[in-house]
């Protein structure tokens, strides 16, 4: 199991992040307050993205959270709550984790 992934920014957009690290490029997707927080990262900075990993029969799925002032687990915890008390998957959840 991913618990974060730190390296540069090699792209970013409102959907997802991709994070060099060590030359791999990790696809994250994220929600649009993740995006904002990650947008004050200039291209090539240095970010660090909180992971929850939907692995699934026919892909796995990497959905990241930013380090939030409340804590640096609290929306990564809050949609793992969420998730299991609704049965809803992450990519429904992140909207409503993000606000």
């Amino acid at each position: 199991m991913i618990d974060y992934i730190k390296g540069a920014v090699a792209e970013l957009t409102p959907a997802y992040v991709v994070v060099d690290n060590q030359g791999m490029g990790y696809m994250v997707n994220i929600s649009l307050t993740t995006y904002n927080q990650l947008h004050n990262a200039e291209k090539g900075g240095e970010v660090k993205v909180y992971i929850y990993e939907a692995i699934r029969e026919d892909a796995h799925v990497l959905y990241g959270f930013a380090e939030t002032a409340a804590g640096r687990r609290t929306a990564k915890a809050a949609s793992r709550a969420a998730e299991s008390a609704a049965c809803a998957g992450p990519k429904a959840l992140a909207g409503t984790v993000a606000a």
